[in-house]
């Protein structure tokens, strides 16, 4: 072989390493999604085990609800419910990812119970018999809802890992204050 031969043949090869390179280094990245190992159930069908877990357990109930394919929850699985605060935060909750099919009449009805318009949605019951409680999050405009100091008072705010923590822990206080006016007999 001429040595401009071998010369131009590994120009072409440095490119495409560093090609490749730039490819999996920028666009390629590690898929983070809730998992069984961090406590997750999965499925509608695991539903009535999950009611039965936290009340076996006394603990609140997250139920994360989305579609298959959806940009929006993949976005939010990634980039906020895997973060490890966020994790810690729901960590000693009884918590379930369902996805809903458009053909599941049973998922249907889950949503017109928790009245669940967009995608993803999180809803979290203090125990399985109270009120639930669902976390606002607009992901196509990157805001959640930060209740204040009730859940019909509040706003809107940035979507951050931040706020997202402060929206789960007072949205979690709004249901355990509605459970507890539930169990507690009117004073008279």
């Amino acid at each position: 072989m001429n040595k401009t031969l071998l010369i131009r043949l590994a120009v072409v090869v440095a490119f495409s390493l560093a090609a490749l390179a730039y490819l999996l280094f920028f666009h390629v990245k590690q898929q983070h999604h809730v998992s069984a190992k961090d406590g997750w159930l999965f499925g509608i069908e695991q539903l009535p085990h999950a009611k039965k877990l936290a009340t076996q357990q006394q603990r609140p109930l997250l139920i994360y609800l989305k579609r298959s394919p959806c940009k929006y929850c993949d976005d939010f699985e990634e980039n906020y419910l895997t973060l490890p605060s966020i994790s810690e935060q729901i960590q000693p909750m009884v918590k379930i990812s369902i996805t809903v099919k458009s053909d599941d009449t049973q998922a249907q009805s889950l949503l017109k119970r928790y009245q669940v318009l967009r995608f993803p949605a999180v809803v979290i019951k203090h125990n399985p018999h109270s009120e639930a409680i669902r976390l606002h999050v607009l992901m196509d405009l990157q805001q959640v809802w930060l209740p204040i100091p009730d859940y019909k008072r509040g706003n809107y705010t940035p979507l951050s890992e931040t706020t997202l923590n402060l929206a789960l822990s007072e949205t979690l206080k709004v249901a355990q204050d509605l459970a507890e006016q539930q169990t507690t007999p009117p004073k008279r």
